[in-house]
């Protein structure tokens, strides 16, 4: 719209310097139309009108000064008519959008980047905290944006994630729920923590008939290891559950000497349980929590 006011507006100055007349109420309406007031367009048809009529009178210029005014004024509506985001006279990133103004332009950074509009650089929504994950979501940067991704325990797209979900690498275990190995090697306080954070725990409750089912699905995982569970001197965590029979201890085990944290074997022969000292390093089995 303002290419449409300034052609107007150019086209009533020139025959105002060429009239040589500028009236003061004109002078005035020209002020108005420049500080971009409300009804502009009723204005310039009433500036027109009075340019038709002094276009009728062929009088002479008779006046330098306004003549220059009027030319300063029509090289100022140049300027407005200029649409430099699309004749590309802009200096904007191309990461940045150009906006015309009624004088100028100015450049804003797409979504997704910072700047000044004439440089633009990637904001890391994951490191700010500006991103919509869920709160148990994975944050990914990416270039000018973020993925999100729920935890293996829960299905969604990322921004919204609900139980229950057993994704790989976790696998359903009859009786135990969704369960999922962690191949990092940790101590057990760091194991415990690191199944709590992903929304599980320890995997606890283990019964002979289980055993089997956990070795032959996460042996090679795990390498055959041994794995950290939720034991604790000799009993599960929640210390209502001692674990039984004794037959599931390797035969010199329990043995007490400070070894309180307990884990299970997947090695090929039959699974059985031990303790070991809690600062040692093995995997783990994590057991999500319905």
């Amino acid at each position: 719209m303002k290419r449409r006011e300034a052609a107007a507006v150019l086209i009533a100055l020139l025959f105002l310097c060429r009239s040589g007349r500028m009236e003061e109420d004109t002078k005035s309406l020209l002020k108005t139309i420049i500080t971009g007031q409300e009804k502009i367009f009723q204005m310039i048809d009433d500036l027109q009108n009075r340019v038709s009529k002094i276009e009728g009178s062929q009088k002479s210029p008779t006046n330098a000064q306004q003549c220059s005014t009027a030319h300063q004024l029509s090289q100022f509506y140049q300027r407005l008519s200029r649409d430099e985001c699309r004749d590309g006279g802009h200096n904007c990133s191309k990461l940045a959008r150009c906006e015309d103004k009624l004088i100028g332009y100015r450049c804003v950074c797409f979504e997704g980047y910072a700047g000044n509009g004439n440089q633009c650089q990637d904001v890391n929504e994951c490191r700010i905290g500006t991103h919509k994950c869920h709160s148990l979501a994975s944050c990914t940067n990416t270039v000018g944006s973020y993925i999100c991704k729920c935890p293996p325990w829960y299905v969604g797209d990322g921004f919204n994630c609900e139980a229950p979900g057993c994704n790989p690498p976790a696998q359903v275990i009859y009786g135990l729920g969704c369960v999922m190995p962690d191949t990092k090697k940790k101590t057990w306080e760091l194991a415990r923590q690191s199944c709590r954070d992903k929304g599980a725990r320890l995997i606890e409750g283990i019964t002979p008939e289980m055993l089997i089912p956990l070795k032959k699905t996460f042996h090679e995982v795990l390498e055959g290891w041994l794995v950290w569970v939720g034991v604790k001197n000799a009993r599960w965590l929640t210390g209502k559950i001692p674990v039984t029979p004794r037959s599931l201890w390797r035969e010199d085990e329990p043995d007490g000497d400070n070894q309180q944290c307990g884990w299970i074997t997947l090695w090929p022969m039959t699974p059985y349980f031990g303790d070991a000292y809690c600062s040692n390093v093995s995997p783990s089995l994590c057991q999500r929590i319905y």
